[in-house]
């Protein structure tokens, strides 16, 4: 809840994999990352490598760890400096930020001419993730290959129980997605969106954003309208969609948006809009905590 709260990030920008991270540091820790980061950054391929194996060979071991050593292991894997920042938070804390930039494809030509993106781009990232209280946030292709393993992370922090806060947002996240996977547009066989968890002062709202292949009119009206029913309501309305979906084969929606709608009782958000790109949906729920 500030300047030195925790992030990690992966960004594919041009071509470049940037993997970043932030998080608080004491002044000893900060002397010995700046110490070791300098001295790792100045040398070449060559005396990188020599370095790592003289470390290893040595056996250095120190209050920090073996000498550095993941830090040298990381400017091996990158070839490149590993970007860094210091930002005094108190008397004995700071900020760290770092960056490692890793080049997808080391067989382009020219690639010394290649410049990765700054780290105060992250830093910039790391600053509206405190501001919105950002828990998680995911951008790209929304194929069972990468939603499983979103889904797989989420799962394994959250209590089973149906009634605990972590299982209703595991479960408001698996609808938000598969309605990515539903109204998504496919380019180049990719449906890509983005989903969003954020703490609120009442709880956490979860929320996908993504451009559709349809028109979204009477998709907006139905929630607009669950919005408005009450429980008793709500309930009767999913037990006869359960029906309906029983006997016919099609979109199931509707369904996981009512079940969602009556579990937490808040409204579900909704907006469609259209720019240059093609029509776009965004849809979000608050998960109150009680």
């Amino acid at each position: 809840e500030d300047s030195g709260a925790s992030l990690f990030g992966i960004r594919g920008l041009d071509q470049f994999l940037h993997i970043f991270s932030a998080n608080s540091v004491t002044s000893s820790s900060k002397a010995f990352l700046e110490e070791k980061l300098n001295e790792i950054n100045k040398m070449n391929k060559d005396e990188i490598k020599a370095f790592y194996l003289e470390s290893l060979e040595k056996g250095f071991i120190t209050s920090k760890g073996g000498a550095g050593l993941g830090l040298i292991e990381i400017a091996r894997k990158s070839e490149r400096p590993i970007q860094k920042e210091f930002k005094k938070i108190d008397e004995d804390n700071y900020a760290f930020y770092m960056q490692i930039d890793l080049l997808i494809d080391s067989n382009l030509e020219n690639v010394e001419a290649l410049i990765p993106i700054s780290i105060g781009e992250n830093k910039i990232i790391h600053e509206l993730v405190i501001k919105h209280n950002i828990v998680f946030l995911y951008k790209g292709d929304f194929s069972s290959d990468v939603m499983n393993p979103i889904l797989s992370i989420m799962r394994q922090n959250i209590s089973e129980t149906g009634n605990s806060v972590g299982y209703k947002i595991f479960h408001t996240a698996v609808e938000l997605m598969q309605n990515i996977v539903r109204h998504g547009l496919e380019i180049d066989g990719r449906k890509e969106g983005i989903f969003s968890l954020n703490k609120t002062d009442n709880g956490y709202y979860v929320s996908t954003t993504n451009y559709t292949n349809s028109d979204t009119t009477d998709f907006e009206r139905f929630v607009k309208e669950i919005n408005k029913k009450e429980k008793e309501e709500l309930n009767q309305l999913y037990r006869f969609f359960l029906k309906v979906n029983a006997v016919k084969e099609g979109n199931s929606a509707g369904v996981g948006l009512i079940d969602l709608r009556r579990s937490m009782m808040t409204e579900i958000d909704i907006e469609c809009g259209s720019d240059q790109k093609g029509n776009y949906l965004m849809i979000g729920i608050e998960i109150p905590i009680k």
